[in-house]
């Protein structure tokens, strides 16, 4: 799928979830995922580190207010 059509649909459902009045967002985003999510307003809240098959993967809960 096109990144641009991503980026409106994403859009549109936190639009929609902040009508329903939802304050807070969470996600839980991969190293190269977080600065995407940081640029949209979201803070690190944790990072971890889970292994698939041997390979250590950082991961970060982040949360949006």
């Amino acid at each position: 799928m096109p990144q641009h059509l991503l980026r409106h649909g994403a859009g549109r459902v936190v639009a929609a979830l902040r009508a329903l009045g939802v304050t807070e967002l969470f996600t839980e985003a991969s190293e190269v995922a977080r600065p995407f999510f940081e640029r949209q307003g979201y803070v690190v809240v944790e990072r971890e580190v889970v292994r698939r098959a041997g390979v250590a993967l950082p991961r970060y809960r982040m949360r949006k207010r």
